[in-house]
């Protein structure tokens, strides 16, 4: 079992990086649209603290996941909420 990688590996990857750069780059702008929006979204809600601090880490350290959830979840169970008028923060 290897533990490390040798400048072989290294050197693989950097001869293959330039064949994969037409779908990193994509893949990079729409991860930084996804985010810049969603914690765009995320900051003009009223929140209480424990909900802000849990879904800013699901938004940020879950990658390309992170947004569509909150999305796709979380931003809808916020706004019902703060329409609730769920105050605890």
């Amino acid at each position: 079992m290897k533990l490390h990688y040798g400048l072989d590996e290294i050197d693989k990857l950097i001869e293959i990086l330039p064949q994969l750069m037409p779908f990193l780059i994509p893949l990079l702008l729409l991860e930084l649209v996804m985010l810049t929006v969603a914690l765009i979204n995320f900051f003009k809600k009223e929140l209480p603290l424990k909900d802000k601090a849990i879904w800013l880490i699901i938004i940020v350290c879950v990658q390309i996941i992170g947004p569509v959830v909150y999305f796709a979840v979380g931003s809808k169970m916020l706004d019902d909420k703060v329409a609730k008028g769920d105050e605890r923060r």
